[in-house]
């Protein structure tokens, strides 16, 4: 950790962004700013430095966040899906919290409520512990699981018994126990904005699924893992992208032009970067202009 305060009491929703070795300080920093407008409950911002720069804290900088150092090589898919399984757990471990939202640092909360909306449907739907952009995006578009499909069936394949045996032996065991709860290979929620319930992370903690020595070396991406660790621990995953719900969110660009977002409501969108017609610093200092001029103070 970088110098920052622990925060010991309650706070609804953690928000766990991480800062990897490309992030624009600037652009992470608006993100930020985004939430303080816009979220409507405690929270508390836990960064995940994957830098290797230490632009965590750079980021932090005047905003009541702790920053955690990611303690192996940065890196995606394995590295990342590491660091935040070992994130998660810190988080559990010094927060009291009800909702995690775990947010890429290029998305931008757009509007007020996701976060209360989140703890409502948690709260409807007891068996649900991951609500995201899950089998349709915001605009009626199906997501595709057949990729992250396949890539498991390469990972728990013969031929890593000796490239990555405690790995595959511990996809093995989890892949049981989420095919036993109906587990669809390779459905997940889009791990650029997705929020879980405390009780699933603690209910995967607790079965020590977040304990693998070598999960850095995995091809799966985080969110992908996510979805099999959500079903492994007997809960389910439900779209919070359809209809009211308030992602709306896409893993390249955005799913449609920013004003259609607004006029549908979504209150977190992905991705501001590589959007066709317009540039990330067009698209934030559109949002900008929009937001409370005061906006809405940290609560820790």
């Amino acid at each position: 950790m970088l110098g920052q305060q622990i925060y010991d009491n309650y706070t609804q929703t953690l928000v766990l962004l991480p800062v990897g070795p490309n992030a624009n300080v600037d652009n992470t920093r608006d993100t930020l700013d985004s939430l303080r407008c816009h979220m409507a409950s405690p929270y508390h911002v836990l960064i995940v430095d994957n830098s290797g720069k230490g632009l965590g804290g750079a980021v932090a900088e005047g905003h009541p966040a702790t920053v955690r150092r990611a303690d192996t090589p940065t890196g995606t898919y394995g590295a990342l899906a590491y660091h935040v399984a070992t994130s998660t757990q810190f988080a559990l471990q010094n927060f009291s919290f009800d909702v995690m939202l775990r947010l890429d640092d290029d998305a931008l909360m757009i509007g007020p409520g996701a976060d209360d909306q989140a703890l409502e449907a948690f709260r409807d739907q007891p068996k649900v512990g991951t609500l995201g952009s899950y089998r349709f995006n915001c605009v009626g578009v199906p997501r595709d699981f057949a990729p992250p499909a396949q890539e498991l069936r390469n990972e728990l394949g013969i031929r890593n018994t000796l490239r990555k045996p405690h790995c595959r032996l511990w996809l093995r065991r989890v892949v049981g126990m989420a095919v036993r709860n109906g587990y669809e290979f390779g459905e997940h929620c889009l791990g650029a904005a997705a929020f879980y319930r405390r009780e699933t992370l603690e209910a995967i903690a607790r079965r020590r699924l977040f304990h693998v020595p070598d999960l850095s070396i995995t091809n799966l991406g985080e969110d992908h893992l996510m979805g099999l660790l959500t079903r492994a621990a007997g809960y389910e995953l439900a779209d919070f992208a359809t209809g009211s719900g308030p992602i709306g969110i896409a893993l390249k660009g955005l799913p449609a032009e920013p004003e259609e977002l607004v006029r549908m409501g979504k209150k977190i969108i992905h991705s501001i970067k590589n959007h066709p017609g317009k540039t990330e610093r067009e698209i934030r200092d559109h949002f900008r202009v929009l937001r409370q001029p005061a906006g809405r103070p940290y609560v820790a």
